[in-house]
């Protein structure tokens, strides 16, 4: 069973893209059995970034639920393989609080 850290990212924004890289890092010093998880419909590059770096990245861009970008984050709530999760901004950076 997965833990998983999830957050929205759209709209290719630099501050949140450069935010998700960021959490993807102090999670694995922080919270190190944790996988960030991306909802996403930003740009290939930045998700090969987060991927490289460990994270999970789910593509909403052909979804149903595409106009609820807000919203994602909680999606994997509902995930059968997932048994605990934190929601976050993406340019929230994680921390030990």
């Amino acid at each position: 069973m997965k833990k998983i850290i999830s957050f929205s990212l759209y709209g290719n924004v630099p501050c949140y893209q450069v935010g998700a890289v960021v959490n993807v890092l102090e999670a694995k010093r922080i919270l190190p059995d944790w996988t960030c998880r991306f909802y996403t419909t930003d740009s290939s590059h930045v998700c090969e970034q987060l991927r490289y770096l460990g994270a999970e990245v789910v593509d909403m861009s052909k979804d149903p639920l595409v106009k609820a970008k807000m919203f994602w984050r909680f999606l994997a709530v509902d995930d059968p393989d997932v048994e605990s999760v934190i929601s976050r901004d993406a340019d929230s950076v994680v921390s030990t609080r």
